[in-house]
């Protein structure tokens, strides 16, 4: 079933129409470019509090997607209808970055195969010096 529309109301959707289909003039152009030259400024600007960032950033992207695999890919769909896809790499898990260095390891064995365990201490002290802890 279809209503009729009143004339006044068949002409504010037909300007409303042209209006959306209508592009850009060069003074709003010029100020869109201007705000988009200005936004790493204003986004590293230490004053620019986080609640301000987020809302930038929702006024640009839309989406994101995160797809794990070998590596992860970031999908972002921005609210113009334009796609990034990023590939970032996995992080490496909490216990090989927390894991004792081979070679300490290795100068701890040592140690404890030449020295009683009250001699080892001080032993460990001074091999120290020429291992680098990581």
């Amino acid at each position: 079933m279809r209503f009729a529309l009143s004339p006044k109301l068949r002409i504010a959707t037909k300007r409303k129409r042209e209006a959306d289909h209508a592009g850009l003039d060069d003074k709003q152009r010029a100020r869109i470019m201007a705000l988009a030259r200005d936004f790493p400024r204003l986004w590293n600007d230490p004053r620019t509090p986080d609640r301000e960032r987020k809302r930038m950033a929702r006024l640009l992207i839309a989406d994101v997607t995160l797809l794990k695999g070998a590596d992860i890919c970031v999908q972002i769909r921005f609210n113009g209808g334009a796609t990034h896809t990023l590939h970032v790499p996995l992080s490496m898990p909490a216990w090989i970055l927390r894991q004792t260095p081979r070679a300490v390891v290795a100068e701890m064995d040592r140690l404890l195969n030449e020295y009683t365990e009250g001699e080892n201490g001080g032993a460990a002290e001074s091999s120290a010096a020429h291992l680098r802890l990581g």
